[in-house]
């Protein structure tokens, strides 16, 4: 609860102002950017500024397990199975060139302002995510991570 008496909201928790990508952006510029800010996904943005996907730290370690909502894993872009990790520079060259867009989680939970922070707890746990943007009118206004929720204990003390 607020010390309005209201249940906390995402605005309340949330980071902000989100900082975006583009479709076209490189996964490398993507990396970079992330590591600058200390982040552990970013919100892509079409060409309008609309919402159109997550991009998140979990594309630059490839998996063969395919998550439902990404177009493919990085092994899948590559076009070949990874094997190990004895080429791992070589696999990373490759996917720093590649799109945003081709790489980015399209079927992400997003938040209104005013959806209530349990509430988004409560989908982070159920659907194993760390992050949910926020958005109004389709643009991203900021990130609810496990991180924010966090700030919420240490604020109580």
């Amino acid at each position: 609860m607020t010390g309005t008496g209201r249940p906390l909201l995402a605005r309340d928790i949330m980071s902000g102002p989100a900082i975006t990508i583009g479709t076209d952006m490189t996964v490398g510029e993507a990396a970079a950017v992330m590591l600058k800010h200390n982040f552990g996904s970013l919100p892509v943005v079409d060409g309008s500024g609309r919402f159109a996907g997550l991009m998140t730290e979990r594309v630059f370690l490839p998996s063969e397990k395919a998550y439902p909502f990404m177009r493919g894993t990085t092994m899948t872009l590559l076009g070949r199975a990874m094997g190990g990790t004895e080429n791992m520079e070589e696999v990373v060259r490759e996917v720093c060139n590649q799109p945003v867009g081709e790489v980015m989680e399209t079927d992400v939970p997003t938040a209104g302002e005013d959806t209530p922070a349990a509430e988004l707890a409560e989908t982070m746990v159920r659907d194993h995510i760390h992050h949910i943007p926020v958005v109004r009118d389709g643009v991203p206004m900021g990130m609810v991570s496990w991180h924010d929720f966090l700030r919420i204990f240490v604020e109580a003390m």
